[in-house]
């Protein structure tokens, strides 16, 4: 049976619970595929809440959320972005590295000069 690859989904819960979740589930589906379509555009923020909105789907399945054929295929969908969310946000913090890199950088050319006193002189000869 395919839900037995996701055994924390299985429990005892009524219909409701069931189409609840695979309403979340599509929630989500449309949420990954909307941010992913303008991933090269979105900010970091957008990642955050589409992660948030991954983690409270997950404990809703966690929590022993039954899972049918079609959240299982659902799942499968999500599980198939995951890279290419990840080297989204890997791009996200490499620039983000790069960015708190030049401003230390700045800050310390910055404070090289605020080191002499008021009574100090800089003359820049150029040749």
């Amino acid at each position: 049976m395919e839900a037995d690859r996701f055994p924390l989904f299985h429990s005892k819960a009524g219909m409701n619970e069931s189409v609840s979740l695979t309403f979340e589930l599509k929630r989500l589906a449309t949420a990954t595929d909307s941010l992913l379509s303008r991933a090269s555009v979105a900010d970091y923020e957008e990642f955050v809440n589409l992660i948030d909105l991954r983690e409270a789907t997950l404990r809703r399945l966690q929590e022993g959320g039954e899972a049918s054929d079609e959240d299982c295929a659902l799942i499968r969908g999500l599980q198939a972005h995951d890279q290419l969310l990840l080297h989204h946000m890997s791009r996200l913090k490499t620039e983000a590295a790069e960015t708190l890199l030049r401003i230390q950088q700045s800050r310390q050319g910055r404070n090289a000069y605020e080191g002499y006193g008021a009574q100090s002189f800089f003359i820049d000869k150029k040749n």
